[in-house]
């Protein structure tokens, strides 16, 4: 407990933590964006399940035009949501290095010390503080990252993979059923 109330007496942390919530409010955001997404997605799956025609595995025989449009429209919202995750992804990072930055900060400044000063603990307590704060906010994002927002981007983006993949299977069939007439 000592060391996070060191830690919070140090300004340059400061400046980790309140990066860290900057990042953490862009990963909760860009989590509701998506949260969005998948809910107008289920809602224009709602409404059109009247007009398709399933098979008894509820397997849609052939997707429509309008349906690829559609597919095509959300997934345009999709990479663009994809586009901030990643920016907010590439933040991660920069923890660690601030805090390795406050390290060499404190190591610096212990040099122009004297041995056994005041001046040289308060040195150190920042090269190790920002250290911590560095870390565990980099590990905190990157956790929250993996469980929630990682997690829904990448179920998300399999569901457009298979589409497309699906759509095209079945286009490929219409046309070499069309040549084979």
């Amino acid at each position: 407990m000592n060391i996070v109330i060191q830690a919070l007496q140090q300004p340059f942390n400061y400046v980790i933590i309140v990066l860290g919530i900057v990042a953490f409010w862009g990963y909760i955001s860009t989590s509701g964006e998506l949260g969005k997404l998948n809910k107008e997605m289920d809602d224009n799956a709602k409404k059109s399940r009247g007009r398709k025609e399933y098979s008894k595995g509820g397997v849609k025989y052939a997707p429509s035009v309008d349906d690829w449009e559609d597919t095509l429209n959300f997934l345009e919202s999709f990479n663009k949501i994809k586009a901030k995750y990643s920016m907010w992804g590439q933040m991660v990072p920069i923890f660690p290095l601030l805090g390795l930055l406050g390290t060499v900060i404190g190591l610096m400044m212990q040099l122009g010390q004297g041995i056994g000063t005041d001046g040289q603990l308060d040195a150190m307590a920042l090269s190790m503080t920002t250290t911590f704060c560095g870390l565990v906010v980099s590990i905190i994002l990157k956790v929250f990252d993996a469980l929630v927002v990682g997690k829904a981007i990448n179920s998300r983006q399999l569901y457009f993979d298979a589409y497309e993949s699906n759509y095209h299977m079945v286009i490929d069939k219409k046309t070499v059923e069309e040549s084979n007439d």
